[in-house]
């Protein structure tokens, strides 16, 4: 059997504009992320095919029969200033010569009740730190396999979480 897990690549843009305007710049956080867990999807069969792990149900679909072992969405804490507005893009990754390709889907969630999905690799979605300085990210995703893999590896991917400020 085949495992595969995805690790977080953190690709961090923020500005601070307010240093421009004033002589004495408020304090600010500067945002950053932890990682939680890490996303993976189990064991998996070594065949052509895909399987799809939902960031809000937490159930793998695997139309193919291809990831058949436990599975566990990613989850990320972004940290921040208190209801400051973030815009977020989960990136791809296709290793197109090793036959793998990640399609992230994501679930952003603070305490102000906000609970958005980012459904679109690659796509922005906009949404603000909570305001207990908090971003929660549970990715799950689309893992397709377009060669056969060799039963006795593991696989792990990186992919990037982009956050920042408007």
């Amino acid at each position: 059997m085949l495992k595969i897990n995805v690790n977080l690549k953190i690709k961090v843009i923020s500005f601070l504009s307010s240093v421009l305007f004033y002589p004495i710049p408020a304090l600010a956080l500067e945002e950053y992320i932890q990682q939680q867990k890490t996303i993976s999807f189990g064991q998996t069969i070594p065949r052509i095919g895909s399987c799809e792990l939902d960031p809000f149900t937490e159930t793998m679909t695997s139309p193919q029969t291809i990831c058949i072992d436990s599975h566990t969405l990613g989850h990320y804490k972004i940290f921040g200033d208190a209801n400051l507005m973030l815009k977020i893009i989960l990136h791809k990754v296709d290793d197109i010569s090793g036959g793998v390709f990640f399609a992230p889907k994501g679930r952003l969630k603070n305490n102000l009740g906000d609970d958005v999905s980012a459904p679109i690799s690659e796509a922005e979605t906009w949404i603000r730190i909570g305001s207990d300085g908090i971003l929660d990210i549970y990715v799950g995703g689309t893992l397709t396999l377009t060669k056969v893999q060799n039963s006795s590896s593991s696989i792990t991917l990186q992919y990037n979480i982009e956050f920042n400020e408007p």
